[in-house]
């Protein structure tokens, strides 16, 4: 499961990263941007190979370990490189990019950041700036922050979740 992202490489999207295809029901059915390559789960990734590294170090493969490393620390220097300002991850598709600010991204990049490798080996722990505007605010409360123009969002149909603005 660690080295998942190695069959979602596209030369299209960088190369580096995971891409999960253009499905918008592959990954968040509700943000149908949220496509391609999402700095989210690639940093999933980049924190499942570091934790695969440590199992190989405590199973004696020392060199397998430094590899998953290495990879490792490749991804997270990556996701890292997605890192837009004022907050915002980037999104990178084919064709074009665009700038997103979801709480996954946050999330994700703030526990690989802080767990287990971080900061261990020489390695800096990667940046994760939340914005302002969303100390003190729940989920569902930022939602409008999180999503460019998310007042017109479009839903995928079948989406359980009400538009922003709406309970």
């Amino acid at each position: 499961m660690a080295h998942g992202w190695k069959a979602r490489q596209s030369a299209a999207t960088g190369g580096v990263l995971a891409d999960f295809g253009e499905d918008p029901w592959i990954l968040l059915e509700c943000v149908p941007n949220y496509v391609n390559v999402v700095a989210s789960f690639n940093a999933a990734y980049a924190g499942m190979t570091r934790s695969f590294a440590g199992l190989l170090r405590t199973l004696g493969r020392t060199e397998a370990a430094a590899i998953a490393d290495a990879e490792a620390d490749t991804l997270a220097q990556a996701v890292t490189g997605m890192s837009l300002p004022h907050g915002r991850w980037q999104i990178r598709h084919p064709a074009t990019t665009e700038s997103i600010g979801h709480c996954l991204d946050f999330g994700l990049v703030a526990a690989i950041s802080a767990g287990p490798g971080s900061g261990e080996r020489g390695r800096a722990p990667l940046p994760v700036r939340l914005p302002r505007d969303l100390h003190g605010y729940g989920p569902q409360s930022a939602e409008a922050v999180l999503i460019p123009n998310g007042r017109s969002l479009q839903r995928p149909p079948g989406c359980p979740w009400p538009e922003p603005g709406r309970s």
